[in-house]
C-alpha cells in the first residue's frame, strides 16, 4: 500500500513539474509581399508596421509566457516607467529572448497608463 500511494505522489510529482504545452506562435509575413510590390513606402508606414506588429507579438508573448506562471497584470494598471524594473526582474525568469523582451516592452509601453 505505501509503495503505491508513493508511486501516485512521484507520479502527480513529475505531472505537476513538467512545462505546460504553449500554443503555437503563428507566423504573419506583412511587410515581406507589399514592400517589394510597392517603391513609394514610405518609412513613417513601415515604422508604425514594425511597431504595431512588435506590440501584437509582445501581446502573444506576454500572454503565453508571463501568463504561465502568475495571474496577467494590466498594463494600463502601470506607468511605462514602472514596468521597467517589472521586466528587468521578470524577463529571465520567463526565459524570454532579447526580441521577446523588447516585443512585450512594446506591448506594455503602448497600453501602459499615462
Amino acid at each position: 500500500m505505501k509503495q503505491l500511494l508513493f508511486s501516485c505522489a512521484l507520479a502527480a510529482t513529475v505531472f505537476a513539474c513538467t512545462p505546460k504545452a504553449q500554443p503555437a506562435a503563428t507566423s504573419t509575413s506583412t511587410g515581406s509581399t507589399s514592400s517589394t510590390s510597392s517603391t513609394t513606402t514610405t518609412t513613417t508606414t513601415s515604422t508604425t508596421t514594425t511597431a504595431g506588429s512588435a506590440v501584437a507579438a509582445g501581446h502573444q508573448v506576454y500572454n503565453a509566457k508571463c501568463g504561465r506562471c502568475h495571474n496577467l497584470k494590466d498594463p494600463a494598471h502601470y506607468t511605462a516607467e514602472r514596468w521597467v524594473p517589472i521586466l528587468k526582474s521578470m524577463a529571465p525568469k520567463a526565459r524570454l529572448s532579447e526580441d521577446e523582451t523588447a516585443q512585450v516592452a512594446a506591448y506594455v509601453n503602448a497600453n501602459a497608463k499615462k
